[in-house]
């Protein structure tokens, strides 16, 4: 009896820390490799855009990464100042690759991972240009289990956001 309440116990202890492993954030641009790969390896091209390991001329490198569970959508944004020709080159990139008009109706606003310690989200300041290279609006009803991907730039700031959600 008390080896059965053991191992239930045991079970359940196991399925508190996967709970808890994917319910949080990963926040440490140290780990950018190993999220890029995950992301990869869901097979839809989310994070194909963002660069492959941080540019070694990035300052301030930002990571939020949050798995998706269950009813929860997958987020993950690499926030990067880079130098204002490099800003302006991936800014020009996103020009050509980005959809000439968003679908109908249109996607929910994207917006930037938590930086304070309030772990608030905020919609982008108005000096980014935002470059939506991909929405999936999904199959059930307008954006549910759709996919959104693309850039932010911000020329006066000299940072760059890259994105992807899926949900």
């Amino acid at each position: 009896m008390l080896l059965v309440l053991g191992a239930g116990f045991g079970g359940l202890l196991a399925f508190w820390a996967l709970l808890w492993h994917q319910l949080q954030p990963v926040t440490d641009p140290a780990r950018w490799d190993a999220v890029r790969s995950e992301v990869t390896g869901l097979g839809e091209g989310l994070v194909d855009h963002f660069p492959a390991p941080i540019p070694e001329d990035a300052g301030a490198p930002r990571l939020f990464f949050r798995r998706g569970f269950l009813q929860g959508g997958m987020t993950v944004q690499l926030r990067l100042a880079l130098p204002e020709p490099r800003l302006r080159a991936e800014a020009e990139r996103f020009r050509a690759m980005g959809l000439p008009a968003l679908p109908d109706p249109q996607p929910p606003p994207v917006l930037l991972a938590p930086t304070t310690a309030d772990g608030s989200f905020e919609r982008h300041p108005d000096d980014f240009e935002i470059f939506v290279i991909d929405a999936d609006p999904g199959t059930s009803s307008p954006w549910n289990h759709g996919r959104l991907r693309g850039a932010s730039i911000s020329l006066a700031r000299r940072e760059i956001v890259y994105w992807a959600e899926r949900w």
